[in-house]
C-alpha cells in the first residue's frame, strides 16, 4: 500500500469480500478473481488483510460492539459493507506496523471509502474509529486477559444472559463461531487435552 488512494480502494474491495463472507459465502481464489484485480501486489495485500481480519474477526466485532451502543443498524444488509469496512479498519489499525501506514492515514482512507458507500455514515464511522484510537491500548490488553464484558444489546439469540455471555466469551477467546467450538468440544470431550 504505497499510495493513500490505493489504500482506500483496497479497503473498499476487501470490505466487499468480507461482506460476502458475512453473508455466508466462502472465500477462495475464484472470489478474488471475481473482483477483477489485475495487480498481483494489490491482490496479495487484499488477501492478507482479509485473512488477518477473518482470523481475528470476533475480536474486531467485540471492539465494535463496545464502541457502538446499538449495533442493530450495522447488522442490516444495507450497512453490512460499512460494518465490514469498520472491522477491516480496526484490524489494519491493530496491525499498523505490518501495513506501514500511520493511524491517521488508515482512518482517513477508511472515511474516504465510507463516503463512496454511504455519505450519511461518515461522521458516525469517523467517531467510532477515533474512539478506538483513544482506547486502543485498553482493547489490545484485553485480548490477552480473561476479562470479558460483551455488549448484549445487539445479539438476537434467545438464550439466557449467562449462557449467551459464555458463548460470546468462547467466540472471543478462540475467534471462531460458537457452533464450531461446540462441535469441537463434543468431538473431543473424552480427551483430557
Amino acid at each position: 500500500m504505497k499510495t493513500n488512494t490505493a489504500l482506500c480502494e483496497i479497503l473498499l474491495k476487501t470490505s466487499h469480500l468480507l461482506a460476502m463472507v458475512l453473508k455466508g459465502n466462502s472465500v477462495n481464489i475464484l472470489t478474488l478473481q471475481t473482483q477483477k484485480i489485475n495487480n498481483e501486489n494489490e491482490k496479495q495485500v487484499i488477501t492478507d488483510l482479509l485473512f488477518n481480519t477473518l482470523r481475528d474477526y470476533y475480536f474486531g466485532d467485540y471492539i465494535l460492539s463496545q464502541l457502538v451502543p446499538n449495533l442493530q443498524n450495522l447488522y442490516s444488509n444495507k450497512n453490512l459493507q460499512i460494518r465490514a469496512l469498520l472491522v477491516l479498519t480496526l484490524s489494519a489499525l491493530k496491525n499498523d506496523n505490518k501495513y506501514n501506514n500511520k493511524e491517521f492515514v488508515v482512518v482517513n482512507e477508511c472515511i474516504k471509502a465510507v463516503k463512496k458507500l454511504n455519505y450519511k455514515m461518515v461522521g458516525f464511522c469517523n467517531a467510532i474509529l477515533r474512539n478506538f484510537l483513544r482506547q486502543q491500548n485498553k482493547f489490545l490488553s484485553l485480548k490477552n486477559s480473561n476479562k470479558f464484558n460483551h455488549n448484549l444489546n445487539y445479539n438476537l439469540q434467545q438464550a439466557n444472559e449467562s449462557q449467551l455471555q459464555s458463548q460470546l466469551q468462547l467466540q472471543f477467546k478462540y475467534s471462531h463461531p460458537f457452533w464450531w467450538i461446540e462441535k469441537l468440544q463434543q468431538q473431543f470431550k473424552n480427551n483430557d487435552d
